[in-house]
């Protein structure tokens, strides 16, 4: 099993979220593309859904490469100015046989 590590960063403040993860844009992620599908959508309550995604690895033309693939749990709520992302957990998956 892996060891797991968790960060705190930044809240809700997308200029704090952007330098936070600059490093890694700039670096290991730069030329990292994934398609994200959809895979289940769940009303958990009023203004709140839960959401299951496939992360499927790319290059830069949609085109599936060898490289990890993920499946993601977003919960996402209503919020003034429309639906946000309140928390998120990413996850590697074997890729689909």
């Amino acid at each position: 099993m892996g060891r797991t590590r968790s960060v705190a960063c930044c809240g809700s403040d997308p200029a704090a979220i952007a330098e936070f993860s600059a490093p890694a844009m700039k670096g290991l992620l730069r030329d990292a593309y994934a398609r994200y599908d959809v895979v289940r959508l769940l009303a958990v309550a009023p203004g709140v859904i839960a959401v299951n995604v496939r992360q499927t690895p790319t290059d830069r033309d949609d085109n599936v490469v060898e490289s990890a693939w993920g499946a993601a749990l977003y919960v996402i709520a209503r919020r003034e100015g429309g639906w946000r992302i309140v928390a998120g957990q990413n996850n590697a998956v074997d890729a689909p046989r």
